[in-house]
């Protein structure tokens, strides 16, 4: 993902760089560095993992225990019309607020993975969801055909 918007589009990206804050101002975000450098902008994009500021910091005290989600991935090889570089998200109204993933790997393998907030879909299985959406959804499952699983 990095690399796409180094490429397409204009973002200041800072790296080796850790994110000690966040505040939410009426124009933007503002982020303090542990080097106590700031940047204001008008959004944050944080892919600094679970504990991550970006999520805890602007969100009340509550977030953190309402809002965790469930995820069960598998890894495929031979599924077509992957474009390499490409991740994709599928969205299905029923299954809302949860998620299809696929991401290309190397040697033609992906990471394919579906994920939900927990308590919102109370009976559903994940790993049986993920197969029953790559099996027999329209657009996808063709995809899957020749596909295997490791």
């Amino acid at each position: 993902m990095v690399d796409l918007v180094r490429t397409q589009t204009n973002t200041q990206i800072l790296e080796n760089k850790r994110l000690k804050k966040i505040q939410v101002q009426k124009d933007g975000v503002m982020g303090t560095f542990e080097d106590d450098t700031t940047i204001n902008a008008e959004i944050i994009i944080g892919c600094d993992g679970a504990n991550s500021v970006v999520r805890r910091q602007p969100a009340k005290p509550d977030f953190e225990k309402t809002e965790t989600a469930n995820a069960d991935r598998a890894y495929y090889k031979g599924i077509e019309g992957m474009k390499p570089n490409a991740n994709e998200f599928h969205f299905f109204k029923e299954l809302l607020p949860g998620y299809l993933w696929i991401f290309p790997l190397e040697n033609g393998w992906a990471n394919v993975g579906f994920g939900i907030l927990e308590g919102t879909r109370q009976k559903l299985k994940l790993r049986q969801t993920l197969n029953e959406i790559i099996n027999t959804r329209p657009g996808l499952s063709e995809r899957f055909r020749n596909a295997r699983s490791m």
